[in-house]
Order: C-alpha cells, then sequence, then structure tokens
C-alpha cells in the first residue's frame, strides 16, 4: 500500500461525500486499464458505515439492483452484501482493521486515531473480506478521485441518474485523451438473476417413485461468522438444512465451504445434496416451505422436476428454532 493510497483516503474522509450523495445515486466508472464498467456508491448518510464501494462489473451492479429492488430476509440480505462482487475504501476504529492493515499503515508513516483508520478490501463470493491487491488498490484510487470530484461538482443529494425521452442514463466518469471527463451513458436497471440449476433427471426419477410425505421446509443460507486460520483468508461457511415440520425431524444438515466446493458449482451441489437427502430417507416430498426467494429460485427447477411445488413463507418457526440452536452450539 503506497502513502499516496493513504493521502487519497484522508482526502476522501475530510470531504465526506456521503453527506452529499446518498448510497442509491450510483457514479459509472470505466476502468482505463480494462474499459470495464463498473459503479462507485457512498455509505455513509445515516453515520454507521462510512465507505466508497465500487461495485464490479456487470454481477456487482445488478446484485447491487436487485438489493434495492426485491423484498428479502435479512439473512439473503446480509449473503448479498458480503458476496458482490467489490471494491471498498472505508473507515473504521483500530480494533477493525487487519495485521498486514495496520502494518501497511505504519509503514506508510501515517497516524490515525479514533474511527477514521482507512482499509482498503475486496469482496469475493464465499470470502471474507481481504486486503485489496496492489491493482484493485489503483482502480479503487480512481473511483475515490471521480467521487471527489462528482461531489465537488452536485448539489446536496442530486440525483446522478437521468429519465429522459424513454432512455435512462447515469452520470459515467471515463478517460478520454488522459483527461477524465463526465458523459452520460446508458442505464444498466437489471436486477441480477439468481441460479436456477438443473436437477439431475436419475435422482429425481429415483426419488418420484419413493414413498410420498408432506411438505418439508428447507433453508440455504450462508453462516455470517467466517472461519479459517485468519481473518485475510477466511471464508463463509453455507448451511442447507432440511426438516419435517410436523414431526420436527431434521431430514438432513450439509455445510459447504468455497475452499472446498467453488462459489460457481455451489447451487448444483446444493441441488445435488438435497436430493440425495430425500434418497436416503426413501422419501418423496409433496412440496417444499421456503423462507427465501432466493431459495425458491435455487429450486425451482428441483420442484418442476418432481412435479411439486416451492411455498414461500415469511417464517418457518420450526426450522427457524432448530436453525437458532444449531448455531448458538456453534458460536
Amino acid at each position: 500500500m503506497t502513502p499516496a493510497a493513504y493521502t487519497l483516503a484522508d482526502q476522501l474522509y475530510a470531504a465526506a461525500p456521503w453527506n452529499k450523495l446518498a448510497e442509491i445515486y450510483l457514479i459509472a466508472l470505466i476502468d482505463p486499464a480494462t474499459d470495464e464498467r463498473h459503479h462507485i456508491s457512498l455509505m455513509g448518510a445515516n453515520g454507521n458505515h462510512l465507505a466508497l464501494a465500487l461495485y464490479l462489473g456487470e454481477t456487482g451492479r445488478r446484485r447491487f439492483n436487485a438489493m434495492q429492488e426485491l423484498p428479502m430476509p435479512e439473512s439473503d440480505r446480509i449473503e448479498m452484501i458480503l458476496t458482490t462482487p467489490q471494491l471498498q475504501c472505508a473507515f473504521s476504529e483500530r480494533s477493525d482493521l487487519m495485521k498486514s492493515e495496520l502494518a501497511a499503515i505504519k509503514a506508510s508513516g501515517k497516524k490515525y486515531r479514533g474511527d477514521c483508520w482507512p482499509s482498503f478490501r475486496r469482496f469475493r463470493p464465499g470470502y471474507g473480506p481481504s486486503p485489496a491487491s496492489p491493482e484493485e488498490v489503483t482502480l479503487l484510487c480512481h473511483a475515490i478521485e471521480q467521487a471527489l470530484v462528482v461531489a465537488e461538482q452536485l448539489d446536496d443529494f442530486e440525483d446522478t441518474m437521468r429519465y429522459e425521452n424513454g432512455h435512462h442514463t447515469i452520470l459515467t466518469r471515463v478517460q478520454r485523451d488522459g483527461e477524465w471527463v463526465t458523459e452520460w451513458t446508458e442505464n444498466d436497471t437489471t436486477l441480477y438473476a439468481f441460479p436456477e440449476p438443473e436437477a439431475p433427471s436419475f435422482l429425481c426419477e429415483k426419488i418420484s417413485r419413493h414413498q410420498k410425505v408432506g411438505l418439508v421446509d428447507i433453508s440455504f443460507q450462508m453462516l455470517p461468522t467466517p472461519i479459517g486460520r485468519n481473518r485475510e483468508s477466511s471464508t463463509f461457511p453455507y448451511m442447507l438444512m432440511v426438516m419435517e415440520p410436523s414431526s420436527e425431524f431434521v431430514i438432513g444438515c450439509d455445510l459447504f465451504d468455497v475452499e472446498k466446493q467453488p462459489y460457481e458449482t455451489l447451487p448444483s451441489a446444493v441441488v445435488d445434496s438435497l436430493l440425495r437427502m430425500f434418497d436416503r430417507h426413501a422419501i418423496c416430498p409433496s412440496g417444499f416451505n421456503l423462507a427465501s426467494p432466493v431459495t425458491a429460485a435455487l429450486l425451482h427447477n428441483t420442484a418442476t422436476a418432481l412435479g411439486i411445488r416451492c411455498h414461500v413463507k415469511e417464517h418457518l418457526p420450526v426450522l427457524d428454532h432448530a436453525i437458532n440452536l444449531m448455531l448458538s452450539r456453534m458460536m
């Protein structure tokens, strides 16, 4: 980490652009090194988490859109925040920083007190936040510089998006002939499409011949406490739990970790694990009770293949109690 990066972070903290721009007022940024499109969001208008986030690429933007537009339980919202590809320059107390971050600040000659200690971090699906790479810090510094320029030019809480003549555009910072300029480019309002993996047909055919039982409660969620040797290389475990609510019988519970199961193949692994639980007990449910629309998307094709339906409910009290009991024993 260079002293220049920390100086830029100091300028961001002093300018406090989150007092002028709400978190939802995104600024598009074209990476001068790759021409990839990212989106800047300034967090801190409510005084809680002071940070500049850079949502990376199409996936980062569309996941941000989904977080703003879709109703979802708190567990899904936390998972969305922590697994959306992004970089952050954030400010917090010294105790929140990792050892390498404290060492980098010391090497830079900077000194901080209170809650203004800066960190430069990356967020990847399935992993805990970790220090950004030199290339990521460079990109994050571009984002900070351009956010400061835009915040200086705009009125307080002026919208960074326009809706004119049927076109939806967004304020975009891009380099032209070595100079940063503002352009208004097409805004991406598409919502992130949650994975809907196909179910193995041979397993579905086998399970459909098993004994028919009632509805089962299913939860698939990220556990919010990271695990690992240290904070800089931690991962978030995922848990699949299935119960028969009337008897409170736990049909199965499985844990997943992106160190062992790549995040991209996680949805298919969850479907396979679920079906094998049913097969081990030689049962075929009459339907799925789910507390999450994200899990409903995940299991949509599985339910269709079994000829049953997904029922999304706000609360699954029996399953929720079992999960809370298990988590209390794990902490």
